[in-house]
């Protein structure tokens, strides 16, 4: 909605865009397509993109917060179509016609896809990773920003994404390995040994040898000296620390009281509380729980198998960077032994809408394909698009026909 003071309407701008990777390098450049359709009556000055990166930390009742830029793009408005102001009568057609909305947004997806409007956005070589812990936190935000004339709302659209080292490109015996990516049939490079400084240790001089002899020399009579005590036998009704039996029971009464209150507030592994505390002190969620579910199955498989469609929900909007929850959301459904239910994914989108980072069409997209019900309950795609907004159903449109 774009407003004249805060307070008086000048119609609406609809901004969309899309990027390469959500995870940048130092240093590494992606593209970035936008589509805009302005439907009010200001004429917007600029359009942008940036990447500001906030570092905040909290400890022992201190704080402190700093911003910066790191990556910043500007596109010329002439090659962005859809970004002029309309006239008087295009607007009143489009509120005539109750489809146009739909329309429009199709074509403005169509766009995307086609990325006609795109910027290489580069990511400064002095940025900091991306971090979320208890202490200090460093998170990243791409955004896409219309200037409009002064007094008039600037349209934005925020993205987060994630700051992170990239592999080198390494040449061994043929295969060339970028980022990760083997490529076969590659010229082979013989690489350079690394040359390692190892310590030398400094020789002993004879004074300071002869002064460890006297240190580790043991006295003549060595052997005679050592005292070997007789066994002591002591009756278990007398084994008793702190007093008579009958008084440190007495004493100890009120914390063995206590003992079962804390151990449960704590939780026991395997337990749907244990897991919520573990993933409160964990940075990466996702790898977290593909490490219980490889290697601590035993101990984790029945919670993670039988989730049902509320503790789904609340495990996925658990993960601390939302950028991973398609993905575990995903994962968390191919372990349900159940299946994963239209209950399960509909209980996923009601938490991401409440959030401002929502993952929703993502989501659906991952999720939808896994579903049980979802075609064989007439309604069941009802219930999906009731909880997507119109761009949403538009991403999810292709998922769902399938």
């Amino acid at each position: 909605q774009v407003n004249m003071c805060c307070c008086i309407p000048q119609g609406q701008l609809t901004l969309a865009a899309s990027i390469d990777d959500t995870c940048m390098g130092r240093g590494e450049a992606l593209d970035i397509a936008v589509a805009v359709n302005n439907e009010s009556s200001s004429i917007p000055e600029r359009m942008y993109a940036d990447v500001r990166e906030y570092v905040s930390w909290h400890a022992g009742g201190h704080s402190n917060h700093q911003s910066r830029t790191i990556a910043y793009a500007e596109y010329n408005p002439a090659d962005v179509e859809g970004l002029g102001r309309k006239s008087k009568h295009e607007l009143r057609a489009i509120k005539e016609n109750p489809g146009s909305r739909m329309e429009m947004l199709a074509l403005m997806h169509r766009s995307l896809q086609n990325r006609e409007a795109r910027q290489p956005l580069r990511c400064n070589p002095t940025a900091r990773d991306t971090y979320q812990g208890r202490v200090l936190s460093v998170r990243h935000v791409m955004a896409v920003r219309v200037k409009t004339p002064y007094c008039v709302t600037d349209p934005e659209l925020a993205l987060p994404i994630r700051i992170a080292g990239r592999l080198p490109e390494v040449i061994v015996q043929g295969t060339v390995i970028v980022q990760g990516t083997e490529i076969v049939d590659a010229a082979p490079k013989k690489l350079p040994q690394p040359v390692e400084a190892m310590p030398i240790a400094m020789p002993i001089g004879p004074q300071a040898l002869r002064t460890q002899q006297v240190l580790n020399a043991k006295p003549a009579d060595w052997e005679a000296t050592v005292v070997v005590a007789a066994p002591v036998t002591l009756p278990m009704a007398e084994a008793s620390m702190g007093g008579i039996v009958a008084q440190a029971q007495q004493f100890c009464e009120e914390e063995v009281q206590l003992a079962p209150q804390a151990e449960e507030a704590q939780g026991q592994p395997g337990t749907f509380l244990a897991l919520m505390e573990l993933m409160d002190r964990t940075y990466d969620d996702l790898s977290m729980l593909r490490k219980l579910c490889t290697f601590e199955r035993d101990t984790w498989g029945p919670l993670l198998t039988h989730l049902g469609p509320t503790e789904y929900a609340k495990v996925v909007h658990k993960i601390g960077l939302a950028l991973d929850r398609p993905r575990a959301a995903e994962f968390l459904a191919k372990q349900l032994e159940g299946g994963l239910t239209v209950r399960h994914i509909t209980q996923c989108l009601l938490n991401e809408s409440v959030s401002g980072e929502s993952q929703n069409a993502q989501l659906v997209c991952r999720l939808a394909p896994l579903c049980n019900d979802l075609a064989t309950r007439p309604e069941a795609r009802a219930e999906l698009e009731y909880c997507l907004t119109e761009w949403e159903r538009i991403l999810t449109a292709s998922t769902l026909d399938a």
